[in-house]
């Protein structure tokens, strides 16, 4: 018969540790069952039946631990990448000229990184691969933000400097009080075009129309302080509309200094 193994006390402390700090009931269970075999000198039998683990389980567990130690006792974590195609080191390799891109707001699409990810692995993959690939380094897929061609950031981080423009004026004019306003102008109308209908294959369905273009515009200005609106609606949209538009709004508030910001619309 092979001679017993016996555990020395300082091993069943760190046993006993290990066990009160186990991460899962897994590891508490295969600790467990060294610290009642090294402290309470159980059978293999006595120990699977307190523990719930069949004999072979227990078996195995001290086996491991008397060829690992403790860290080998515990068992090997579960999951894992152990069927990885490249580390993450290389992923993040892969994914940085696409990073770059993305941040000087070019369009990176999946399918571009999937040819990148297969010419770096030397074989073709599943576009799945590619997606989880992109969770791992926590990417998303997200709407582009909108940037007009002609954007001024100059203009803009000028705009946001309003509250200094309004209390500049307001000084200016102390003796009536400041009402801002912001103002914009739209054109409303129709036109009578045709638009796409279901149809067979070989016929194009002829319908009656007469070209229309009937349009009136708007003049619109709101002010955030009480929320007041005043639009008009009128013919055209010219210099002698606006100046009409602009007595309008005088005419209604002859106690106030206006300020009104305009579109820059030609």
């Amino acid at each position: 018969m092979r001679p017993r193994t016996e555990i020395p006390a300082a091993q069943v402390g760190a046993i006993h540790r290990a066990m009160l700090a186990a991460p899962n009931k897994s590891a508490f269970q295969r600790l467990q069952c060294l610290w009642l075999r090294a402290s309470q000198d159980l059978s293999t039998e006595a120990i699977a039946q307190a523990v719930g683990l069949s004999v072979s389980h227990v078996r195995r567990v001290w086996s491991e631990y008397l060829r690992g130690g403790l860290t080998a006792g515990q068992g090997r974590p579960k999951g894992g990448r152990r069927h990885q195609n490249l580390t993450v080191a290389q992923e993040r390799a892969v994914l940085l000229p696409w990073q770059r891109q993305a941040k000087r707001g070019r369009l990176v699409t999946a399918c571009g990184i999937q040819a990148d990810y297969e010419k770096r692995l030397g074989r073709p993959v599943p576009a799945s691969t590619v997606c989880r690939l992109l969770a791992r380094h926590q990417w998303r897929r997200v709407t582009p933000r909108p940037k007009h061609p002609k954007d001024n950031p100059a203009a803009r981080a000028a705009f946001k400097k309003l509250q200094a423009k309004v209390d500049a004026v307001a000084a200016g004019h102390p003796q009536r009080p400041l009402r801002l306003m912001f103002e914009d102008e739209a054109r409303f109308g129709r036109m009578s075009d045709p638009i796409r209908c279901w149809a067979p294959s070989g016929c194009r369905p002829q319908v009656p129309t007469h070209r229309v273009r009937q349009y009136t515009h708007v003049f619109g200005s709101v002010c955030p302080q009480d929320g007041e609106l005043i639009s008009l609606i009128l013919p055209h949209a010219d210099t002698e509309a606006m100046s009409f538009y602009l007595a309008e709004v005088s005419r209604r508030h002859p106690d106030e200094h206006l300020l009104m910001f305009l579109d820059r619309a030609d």
